[in-house]
């Protein structure tokens, strides 16, 4: 199946991709992870709350940074290509 086929029958999808973060990653993680448990044990039900808020709008502005990059690029590899068929 070709990568055009498969985008267009939904069997490409980059964000259910699986992938292992490297150790780095991994570690920056951990310690985040960690922070956040602690900071929650500290905070009353209503802070946890907002805090879990604040984690999911932030999660949210990247997500949406992430793919406005992902499609600008996809828009260069396009000209790119136009131009490579030009030639």
């Amino acid at each position: 199946m070709s990568v055009l086929d498969q985008l267009y029958f939904g069997k490409l999808s980059p964000w259910e991709t699986p992938r292992d973060l490297p150790p780095e990653k991994q570690k920056v993680k951990d310690r985040m992870d960690g922070a956040i448990q602690n900071l929650s044990a500290r905070l009353s039900e209503a802070d946890v709350r907002l805090l879990e808020d604040i984690i999911l709008d932030r999660a949210d502005l990247e997500s949406s940074a992430i793919c406005e990059a992902y499609k600008a690029g996809m828009r260069m590899g396009a000209r790119l290509a136009l131009e490579l068929c030009r030639e």
